[in-house]
């Protein structure tokens, strides 16, 4: 079970949390039936793309909750990379919106197998290798799979490879990749961020503070 009990629904940012004093607690059919309004287009948000308000959800059995949640839906696996080299971080624009490389998993891999691969993939990497001394971090993003909902669970592993061996790299079009790009943290902050996931954002929250100062938290 992650840690704090975040997934998301599109962009908007769901949160498991106990009760405070005089509080509501929510019901499971009450969040699912939230979920589907905003899958199905039934619930229109205010908030402006990209930025969006924390949905609370209370409940006194946020693991209980989250495995009803997740059960309700058609896991899949994913692996992906935070990749970094000589103070560049390694990101791709897929389908107009800036992300990093991950893709699902394939039958009798293993999770750093799978980021590998799909790094390698995306990015035409050569010589990329996982930190093995940096925590795995893992994101949730709930969507529309083939008319059902799909509770995405993507494993993230910091990687590295050398940058003079990486300069020419060739971005995979037929998965909706248009640009492979290093950045710097500057970069980063006014290129990358304000046209990514609130997802990616809360990923790299928990990857690196230090890298990016100031992040706002989606």
């Amino acid at each position: 079970m992650p840690q704090n009990y975040l997934f998301f629904c599109q962009d908007v940012p769901f949160e498991l949390r106990s009760p405070r004093p005089g509080e509501t607690i929510q019901s499971v059919e009450e969040v699912w039936n939230g979920i589907q309004g905003i899958l199905h287009g039934q619930e229109k948000t205010s908030e402006s793309p990209g930025f969006w308000a924390v949905r609370d959800v209370v409940t006194e059995d946020q693991e209980g909750m989250w495995a009803d949640l997740m059960q309700r839906s058609w896991l899949l696996e994913a692996g992906g990379g935070l990749i970094y080299s000589e103070n560049q971080m390694l990101w791709i624009l897929r389908h107009g919106r800036w992300d990093l490389p991950k893709g699902k998993a394939e039958p009798v891999e293993t999770m750093l197998e799978t980021a590998i691969r799909e790094c390698v993939e995306e990015c035409g990497l050569v010589d990329l290798t996982s930190l093995e001394s940096y925590n795995k971090l893992e994101t949730n993003h709930l969507y529309l799979y083939k008319g059902r909902v799909a509770w995405k669970r993507s494993h993230w592993f910091t990687m590295t490879c050398p940058m003079d061996r990486n300069q020419q790299l060739h971005p995979q079009i037929e998965e909706g990749i248009t640009e492979v790009r290093w950045m710097s943290p500057e970069e980063v902050q006014s290129v990358a961020l304000p046209g990514t996931y609130p997802s990616v954002r809360s990923l790299l929250l928990g990857a690196d503070p230090g890298y990016l100062k100031g992040l706002s938290r989606f």
